[in-house]
């Protein structure tokens, strides 16, 4: 029962569900794959991704990211992107 009233409140940030619920579609299947959203918080974007290649590519395109992103919102949510390496366990 807690499940399903938890479920019906509007917790967090409606930019930050649009993101993870959409992420597919923001930055395309294959993006997606290999990132997270982690959270959006006073306009930073912390997006982990699962390799060094990838976070060192998608460090140099942060800004491209962002408007890529904001494009996607609809407005100028996010500021700034973070980005990190996700990190693996059990290898």
């Amino acid at each position: 029962m807690l499940t399903e009233v938890l479920a019906t409140l509007p917790l967090g940030d409606p930019a930050e569900r649009a993101l993870v619920e959409g992420w597919g579609r923001a930055v395309g299947a294959d993006e997606a794959a290999h990132s997270v959203v982690e959270r959006l918080e006073r306009g930073r974007l912390t997006v982990a991704v699962d390799s060094s290649v990838r976070h060192y590519e998608w460090m140099m395109r942060r800004e491209e990211l962002r408007a890529k992103l904001n494009g996607f919102l609809g407005g100028d949510t996010i500021k700034e992107v973070q980005v990190k390496l996700r990190k693996t366990y059990g290898r």
